[in-house]
């Protein structure tokens, strides 16, 4: 089963709670478990691009997941190094957002998309992915949900 991990913001990050603030939302970035292939992936503004994800990069992060239903080989490949959409995550509240690159919550949204489960909307962010949990959602540390 396909999750998405929504990861709360971090007391000691200023990027964390200038996103947390901006959006509204305690929820500052998401990653996407791709049942068929085993990984988790993430858009990353660290990296600058979609990519795989180091689950030890994350551990003792507090999150909330949900699994979902669904195909998503051929999304990944569409996803496959495309870009982090910068203008989209800083330009938040003004919907700047980039339809060939994507942030997080973006990809994360996409990736529902995909399944069948939402319809594409921007801006999108943390809670407004959080809600579209149609299983069980489960709060706890990453190493322990993921």
């Amino acid at each position: 089963m396909n999750k998405i991990a929504l990861f709360k913001r971090e007391p000691w990050s200023l990027s964390s709670w200038l996103i947390s603030l901006v959006t509204g939302c305690p929820y500052t970035h998401a990653a996407i478990y791709v049942d068929s292939t085993g990984l988790w992936v993430h858009s990353s503004e660290s990296v600058g691009y979609f990519t795989a994800l180091n689950p030890d990069d994350f551990a003792g992060r507090e999150v909330a997941t949900f699994e979902f239903e669904g195909d998503l080989t051929q999304w990944l490949k569409t996803m496959r190094n495309v870009q982090y959409d910068w203008k989209g995550a800083i330009g938040w509240l003004f919907n700047a957002d980039d339809k060939k690159r994507f942030y997080c919550f973006e990809a994360a949204l996409g990736a529902l998309v995909a399944c069948g489960h939402a319809q594409y909307q921007s801006p999108v962010n943390g809670c407004y992915v959080l809600g579209l949990a149609k299983n069980g959602v489960q709060f706890g540390r990453f190493e322990d949900i993921a």
